[in-house]
């Protein structure tokens, strides 16, 4: 396998001298892409760091025909090259090309999956799953997906979670299947606390479960319109506010992505509205009490 791939680190990161090691079956052609980190804030860093990855990832793209795509990724990437999943990951590669109008995260936490036809098609991909993904470990991207993908960054605030950003770009996005690529276990981050806690392979492995359960979070007008109809015969009016809550939450995260409304915006926002999903479950004990 010959890919090209950026991988950013930090200035004089402990992680730089085994970045080649930890990449070597995956990537021939490394670039390790070094930055400095910002003085204020980490999310903005990295942020930024994605930006000029992709312009950079553009560059080798048009210069390079025979490219495909580049695969981008952060210093504490970590690959289970001895899992039985790790033919997913070279299969989804191999499936992955000029054309392909998605982003193929090697890793990374899927959201709910709110489309009845993508959850059927999640059921019988054996390789990758369609969600919304978050976490920027390792992704693939072809010309046209980094092209509207850094149109996207430049267009919002630097100060929300980039992997947010891509989460709710409207780009289509895959998970290989798996849970192979992850971070390093270094449980020191200033960033996202929860990985002082919790690693991000058990994270990932909680949140995939928990797509299973994206059948009974379907959102769409469609199903307002059902709950509507039910509301309206058994006479149970909180249900609509929830509803709505939910229907609004899916529209919001679709306007919010651009920087004349986010940059107001905390920092994990969307995060939140992934969460008001979670409301459905009161709405389905409503309906059975």
């Amino acid at each position: 396998m010959n890919n090209y791939g950026i991988i950013i680190c930090l200035e004089n990161s402990i992680n730089s001298h085994t970045i080649k090691n930890r990449t070597k079956n995956l990537i021939h052609d490394l670039n390790i892409q070094f930055e400095i980190k910002h003085p204020i804030s980490s999310t903005i860093g990295c942020f930024n760091s994605h930006i000029k990855a992709l312009n950079n990832a553009i560059k080798i793209l048009l210069k390079n025909i025979n490219i495909d795509y580049v695969i981008i990724g952060e210093e504490d990437i970590t690959i289970d090259y001895n899992s039985q999943y790790y033919k997913n990951l070279l299969l989804c590669l191999k499936e992955y090309n000029k054309q392909s109008n998605y982003i193929l995260h090697l890793g990374g936490f899927p959201g709910f999956t709110t489309n009845l036809f993508d959850i059927i098609k999640n059921n019988y991909d054996n390789i990758k799953l369609k969600s919304k993904i978050y976490l920027t470990t390792a992704y693939v991207v072809n010309l046209k997906t980094a092209i509207k993908l850094l149109e996207i960054l430049n267009n919002s605030s630097n100060h929300i979670h980039c992997d947010a950003i891509f989460a709710n770009s409207g780009i289509d996005q895959y998970l290989v299947k798996g849970n192979i690529v992850n971070q390093l276990e270094i449980f020191k981050s200033d960033n996202t606390y929860i990985n002082n806690y919790c690693s991000t392979k058990k994270q990932s492995s909680i949140l995939i479960k928990l797509n299973q359960m994206s059948i009974l979070l379907i959102n769409n007008y469609f199903m307002f319109l059902l709950f509507l109809i039910i509301v309206y015969y058994q006479k149970k009016n909180s249900i609509i506010l929830v509803e709505f809550l939910i229907t609004m939450s899916k529209s919001l995260s679709k306007n919010l992505i651009k920087k004349k409304y986010n940059k107001y915006l905390p920092k994990n926002i969307f995060i939140f509205f992934e969460l008001l999903l979670l409301l459905r479950i009161y709405t389905i004990l409503k309906l059975l009490i």
